[in-house]
């Protein structure tokens, strides 16, 4: 088996890695970020004259400001009047999301250390069964 086939393990770590490295900016990004609880308003308008599935919510400062901002993401099942965790950044309260795992990077960086470890360790694995049979 040429050497190089060796490195083949290497892809699924790389990949898993830059999921990582995505989910851990995004994390450090919002870390000083204020946790509140808000509410979804509406999820209709339209996005490019289709209908919008980003839902529009709504939350309080701790000033007392209430603020407005439509979601960067779908929200499948986030129905008007349902309350949502809500991250906002405190300098600057209008720059906020609905702080879910999607939107903060933890899932980014599970599906990474899953991807590194598991997608890296099997294709070893396979690799050195397939060594151990040719030789």
């Amino acid at each position: 088996m040429p050497p190089a086939v060796w490195l083949v393990p290497l892809i699924p770590v790389a990949v898993g890695l830059v999921l990582v490295v995505v989910g851990r900016v995004r994390l450090g990004m919002t870390r000083d970020w204020v946790r509140t609880t808000g509410v979804v308003t509406t999820r209709d308008g339209a996005v490019s004259g289709f209908p919008s599935q980003y839902p529009t919510f709504m939350w309080q400062d701790e000033a007392g400001t209430w603020h407005r901002r439509r979601s960067g993401m779908r929200g499948g099942i986030m129905a008007p009047g349902r309350p949502v965790p809500v991250a906002y950044d405190p300098r600057s309260p209008s720059r906020a999301m609905i702080d879910t795992p999607v939107q903060n990077g933890r899932l980014f960086a599970a599906i990474g250390l899953a991807v590194a470890l598991g997608g890296g360790g099997l294709a070893l694995a396979i690799l050195v069964m397939v060594a151990v049979v040719v030789a």
